[in-house]
């Protein structure tokens, strides 16, 4: 009886920890943010900015990657990781197509500033 309860926990010990990576792999990266054209930024962003396209900031979501590397509402997403960001839907796309604890370098304009911003993606947990 001994033995068949040592091997049932020494299963358990080998099956936990693959289960968790596994999970931990598929989990979706998060950036933590609501993004819009710059079109549909409205006065936040400098003109400059707009036609370069680029992705606005709308919502910063606190404690998200976005927060920490200090993203704030009116931002304007210009580049990620050296690659040109035309609008929304590319900061979207990169962000799907990264991994979680992939770094990213964003560069931004925030008023008359050209700033960069480094940080390193989560994963995203839905609400229960």
């Amino acid at each position: 009886m001994r033995r068949i309860i040592a091997i049932l926990i020494l299963a358990l010990a080998i099956v936990a920890p693959a289960s968790l990576s596994v999970a931990q792999s598929s989990a979706k990266p998060l950036l933590g943010v609501n993004i819009a054209s710059t079109d549909d930024c409205g006065s936040e962003g400098p003109e400059s900015a707009k036609s370069l396209g680029g992705a606005c900031v709308v919502h910063v979501f606190s404690g998200s990657p976005a927060d920490h590397a200090g993203l704030v509402v009116g931002d304007i997403v210009i580049a990620i990781n050296g690659k040109s960001v035309p609008n929304a839907l590319a900061l979207y796309e990169f962000v799907v197509g990264s991994s979680v604890g992939d770094s990213f370098r964003l560069i931004v304009t925030r008023g008359r500033e050209e700033l960069v911003l480094d940080g390193v993606l989560t994963y995203w947990q839905p609400c229960q």
